[in-house]
């Protein structure tokens, strides 16, 4: 099992987090995101070490894509998926 940590910060109406994961040299930044509008019309984003984002920039609400689907919402990856390069919702 590989040693992550999840660091969280949590706002009014935001909440942000970056998960680190541990390498040979110390600690490596692997992914960092945010929830925004809590409580208003929330709006997911993430983003890994090498800059790929994964956000619901259409508001979809539910669909199926390839490697991927929406619910509610929520873009959910399921374990080992993945999503194409270049796919935008």
């Amino acid at each position: 099992m590989e040693d992550v940590i999840l660091v969280i910060n949590a706002g009014s109406s935001s909440l942000k987090f970056c998960v680190y994961n541990a390498a040979a040299d110390g600690w490596r930044l692997s992914t960092r995101g945010q929830i925004e509008g809590i409580g208003t019309a929330p709006r997911f984003s993430a983003r890994d070490d090498v800059g790929v984002r994964l956000t619901n920039e259409a508001g979809v609400q539910d669909m199926d894509g390839e490697g991927y689907y929406i619910r509610n919402g929520i873009i959910v990856v399921p374990k080992d998926g993945v999503i194409p390069a270049g796919t935008r919702v």
